[in-house]
């Protein structure tokens, strides 16, 4: 029997949108092992802390096994979150944590996401998120970008007067943004996250929901929802 704590804890924010609409995939998420990074993800990872290295080290010499495409996305990335930093910002962080339990009391109080860039100016929360890939990410309703908006606001809005919200990808070395009020994120968290959340914890069986993230999904090679319908990949 699985323990619907530990099986709550199994949640990251990356998948959050998968795995809350198909309640299945939390077991997955807890019970099959993580596969290897493959060279993409290893990338990323590498671009994600030199990019944290420059924002702090100017000066920073990139490593020149990297293409030149790479180097641009890096430092245009970085270029872009010190112009909004500025000379003014009231908060200004790379590779923020933010902890998840504002969002379940049913998460492990060291359990959390890491926000790219985030930063307070002029009343509005800027949140940032290096992208990597050449896969295209919506930026609109995007459960990741708006769990990591919502917790950042949950720990500054006692200190920072926060009147609207921007989220915003840096992908093919420019940005997209949407702006939010602080009352559309919350709507949007309270109807699209933390009712699923209470509902998987209370869930007597964790049914299955054939969509297009399946294919991302740690269960897809045993769920039989998924291998039934493989013509829809």
């Amino acid at each position: 029997m699985i323990n619907k704590i530990d099986l709550i804890n199994a949640f990251r924010p990356s998948v959050a949108k998968h795995i809350l609409t198909c309640y299945k995939a939390f077991e997955y998420e807890y019970t099959e092992e993580d596969t290897p990074p493959n060279e993409y993800a290893e990338k990323g990872i590498k671009l994600h802390k030199i990019s944290e290295d420059l924002y702090n080290n100017p000066k920073l010499k990139i490593d020149n096994t990297f293409t030149k495409d790479d180097i641009n996305l890096v430092k245009g990335y970085v270029y872009y979150i010190k112009s909004i930093a500025g000379e003014n910002a009231d908060i200004a962080e790379v590779e923020k944590k933010v902890y998840l339990e504002k969002l379940s009391p049913y998460f492990y109080k060291d359990k959390y996401g890491t926000i790219d860039f985030v930063a307070i100016k002029n009343n509005k929360l800027y949140i940032v998120d290096l992208k990597t890939g050449r896969t295209n990410v919506i930026i609109k309703d995007n459960y990741q970008l708006y769990i990591y908006a919502y917790l950042a606001y949950c720990e500054y809005k006692n200190n920072y007067n926060i009147n609207n919200i921007r989220v915003a990808i840096y992908q093919y070395n420019r940005e997209r943004y949407i702006d939010l009020k602080v009352d559309e994120l919350i709507t949007f968290i309270q109807n699209n996250i933390i009712v699923h959340l209470d509902n998987v914890f209370i869930a007597t069986s964790l049914p299955s929901t054939v969509q297009l993230t399946c294919k991302w999904c740690k269960g897809k090679t045993i769920c039989k929802e998924y291998l039934d319908n493989l013509s829809l990949f």
